[in-house]
């Protein structure tokens, strides 16, 4: 078989970035469309089809296979699913996989199942075809998972991109568990005095940043676009309401395969949560129902909550995933003279039940502070943060702060940060211990940053990495980027990149 680059296919402006791949690796770039919506926006000729290349399609073999698995007995179902990922090499993908959002829209155990098993079937088939020399993959979609997993167990590397903290415009690559590529060969080598072993405007950059953050950290611009507010959200819905309504039940009715797997979700669902969403809005907004002014002569934890279902916390950070229980079971374990101030993501804003807040609030040492109060505000009064993967961990990291994190997360191998696991019987006396111990130290937090900024690549100053979906005006350097982080790791990638996070996961 000829050997090829793996990529997925997430609308036609990833033509673009499929052409650049294919220059820059000088091989054949394989795709493949997981969602029938994307699929059309391509709107491919069969003419074009032969100048981009292969295309796999999922809606496509959904169709052509949907009804023979239905009509599996349990029991064949079971053994299908079970052979089919001992062939792929997956250690377990569990029978219902937490970390795929879609999932959550399909509500039928029976229905995800066979979903599930299409998935495998799908995998299997194009790995028959094809012999790919790398795949770049995002990693909370449960395909490309399979992929990730059953090519690493082959030798070959898998790696997602994601931009750069504080580093506009920097690509970086991350491996199964959220660890950035180089950065801890790099911190390692930075912290020992091998400055002169780096570019010395990387390594000036860096500092730049530094400096620019600590003089003046201010919430990123994409935080204050994504903010909910009432006011807002009715201004959107008053302007465009009508138009996004109408649009997106047209996709929703026109494309099945994405509606029976749950990538749409039902517009009479989503327009019959509206009046409840704009009271919780309201409430937010215009009342103190959580906390708009924080007492900061209190001793207090600060956790900043993730934006859920994301792939931050159903699959980095998995075990706590469940918020409500986790911030529970956080306070439990808090020292017995700090209290938690819990702050919620900006863009939750009206998603969650005002009951969730409530039932929080009624513990006694747990304060829920509203989602305005600047999160440096609290970083910089805080005793520790306290986060799953948070860029808040990184930020209070960089502000001398103890961080305290428990999930997967590029920045938890630092000597200056606790990786913890909440659920362990000494969590609390590792969190005193630490507490006790810390010190920050301004070289190791120069050397993080530096780190951060030597093992990523520039994409371009005007790539911003909010959605990297949208990428066509940058798509040639976006790829250059990429292949020279597949140079650079392509090695250390199917050493270390074992076994990702489908199940049972692989010892270290």
């Amino acid at each position: 078989m000829e050997k090829c680059v793996l990529a997925c296919i997430h609308g036609g402006q990833m033509l673009d970035v499929v052409r650049g791949l294919r220059k820059e690796f000088d091989v054949p770039i394989i795709s493949f469309v997981i969602w029938e919506y994307a699929e059309k926006e391509l709107n491919l000729t069969p003419e074009q089809m032969k100048d981009e290349g292969i295309l796999y399609s999922f809606p496509q073999y959904y169709y052509e296979h949907i009804e023979e698995v239905e009509k599996l007995p349990w029991s064949e179902l079971d053994r299908l699913q079970v052979e089919t990922e001992d062939r792929l090499g997956i250690p377990n993908n569990t029978m219902l996989v937490s970390y795929e959002r879609s999932f959550l829209r399909v509500n039928d155990y029976r229905k995800a199942r066979n979903i599930q098993l299409l998935n495998l079937m799908f995998a299997e088939m194009m790995l028959s075809e094809i012999s790919p020399i790398f795949f770049l993959c995002g990693r909370e979609a449960y395909l490309r998972n399979i992929l990730a997993d059953a090519l690493i167990n082959s030798g070959v590397p898998s790696m997602s991109t994601t931009i750069a903290c504080h580093l506009e415009g920097r690509l970086i690559g991350l491996d199964s568990r959220g660890r950035q590529l180089g950065m801890p060969e790099a911190f390692e080598r930075l912290m020992t005095g091998g400055e002169v072993d780096y570019d010395a405007g990387d390594i000036k950059e860096a500092d730049d940043r530094l400096e620019e953050f600590l003089n003046r950290p201010t919430r990123p611009d994409f935080v204050d676009t994504n903010s909910r507010s009432f006011v807002k959200c009715a201004k959107v819905a008053l302007t465009h309401g009508m138009k996004a309504i109408y649009n997106h039940m047209k996709l929703y009715l026109e494309n099945r395969s994405d509606r029976e797997t749950g990538v749409l979700e039902s517009s009479v669902k989503s327009i019959q949560g509206w009046p409840a969403k704009a009271v919780r809005m309201s409430v937010i907004e215009h009342t103190d129902f959580l906390v708009k002014e924080p007492d900061y002569s209190r001793k207090f934890f600060y956790l900043p909550l993730h934006y859920t279902p994301e792939v931050t916390d159903m699959f980095y950070g998995s075990e706590y995933s469940h918020h409500e229980g986790f911030v529970m079971n956080l306070a439990k374990r808090l020292p017995s003279d700090c209290c938690l101030y819990v702050k919620d993501h900006t863009s939750m804003v009206g998603l969650r039940t005002l009951s969730f807040y409530s039932r929080l609030k009624k513990q006694y040492n747990i304060e829920m502070i509203n989602p305005n109060v600047s999160t440096f505000d609290l970083l910089g009064k805080c005793e520790a943060v306290v986060t799953v993967t948070g860029t808040a961990g990184w930020e209070g990291y960089l502000m001398n702060k103890p961080v305290v994190v428990l999930g997967d997360v590029f920045y938890n191998f630092l000597p200056g940060v606790l990786h913890a696991n909440l659920f362990e019987k000494d969590f609390l006396s590792k969190v005193k211990e630490y507490l006790a111990d810390f010190t920050p130290d301004a070289k190791e937090r120069q050397a993080a940053m530096r780190a951060n900024c030597v093992s990523s690549k520039l994409v371009s100053r005007g790539f911003n990495g909010v959605d990297l979906f949208n990428v066509q005006d940058h798509a040639q350097d976006y790829a250059h980027a990429v292949k020279h982080l597949f140079d650079l790791w392509e090695e250390w990638l199917i050493e270390n990149n074992n076994g990702g996070k489908g199940g049972r996961v692989c010892e270290e």
